[in-house]
């Protein structure tokens, strides 16, 4: 099984260029047990042979501006922090006695540019453009990395029941294009495991396990009742930085908006062909300049 997947990665990478960039120093973040909430608290980059740290206050945040699901069997969507009111048992995923209202439609539109470790939006789409962050007043196109990208995923090895007898890779690829430009991959290998993203709370509905459906935009996403279904105690967080100068930026350009997406891998499960590991992301944020 890891060779196929294997075969698949290198088949997907050699359309498109890789990403050169490496990732963060160090990712800090600080977990509060009696709320749940595993917050980032700086983010380590060397920029110019300095190891800059920037805190949540000097992040240029982006707004999401688009949202589409991958067309995976996977009935969540998205996770918050779990709360000492949901009972978690580290490394197992508790579907029963798991409840709760909606998460707010504003609230979801933030869950990839707060500083909690353990929200997410989870598999964006690879055949569309999964997520479109826009920048107000544009990224600006600095010295060394201009762009920090946190996701989640299963430790390395570890068997996903969305991707049955198929020993996780880290993290997910994915890829980060500007809108109808070229896309670079960030592969697997170019993001760094800086430690547990916490407990979570997955939100979704049932009907996501059927493969003709879909949240194929942003409406959706806010509108939907998606309810938790799900609590777990074990993704990891795997980080990278990224240099604008991958996409042909010229230096002090600035970006107004960035496309990610899941790479798109249909992998031989021991439930026959998936599309496996598509891509968690927790935080996408610039640096100043």
């Amino acid at each position: 099984m890891k060779q196929l997947l294997v075969i698949a990665v290198s088949a997907t990478i050699a359309g498109t260029a890789t990403a050169q960039t490496a990732p963060p120093w160090d990712v800090q973040m600080q977990l509060d047990p009696a709320t749940g909430e595993n917050r980032i608290t700086a983010l380590l980059v060397q920029r110019n042979g300095t190891v800059e740290t920037y805190a949540p206050d000097e992040w240029i945040r982006p707004v999401l501006e688009g949202y589409v699901q991958a067309a995976s069997r996977i009935l969540v969507a998205y996770g918050e922090p779990a709360g000492p009111e949901i009972e978690i048992t580290r490394g197992v995923t508790r579907f029963d006695g798991v409840s709760g209202e909606p998460m707010d439609p504003d609230r979801r539109m933030t869950l990839v540019t707060d500083d909690l470790a353990n929200s997410m939006l989870l598999n964006i789409a690879d055949d569309r453009d999964g997520m479109t962050l826009r920048f107000e007043g544009g990224l600006p196109n600095g010295p060394g990395p201009d762009l920090v990208v946190l996701e989640a995923s299963l430790p390395t090895g570890r068997i996903s029941g969305g991707c049955p007898g198929v020993p996780s890779p880290g993290a997910d690829p994915m890829t980060i294009s500007r809108p109808g430009g070229d896309p670079v991959t960030l592969p697997a290998e170019a993001f760094w495991d800086f430690g547990p993203a916490g407990p979570q709370l997955n939100h979704g509905i049932a009907d996501m396990a059927d493969p003709d459906f879909r949240m194929e935009d942003i409406d959706q996403l806010r509108e939907l009742e998606l309810r938790p279904l799900a609590a777990l105690h074990y993704f990891k967080v795997y980080g990278t930085a990224f240099d604008l100068d991958e996409l042909g930026v010229g230096a002090g350009e600035r970006v107004e908006r960035l496309v990610l997406s899941s790479l798109g891998e249909i992998i031989e499960t021991s439930d026959g062909p998936r599309l496996c590991w598509t891509a968690d992301p927790i935080l996408v944020v610039g640096l100043p300049s």
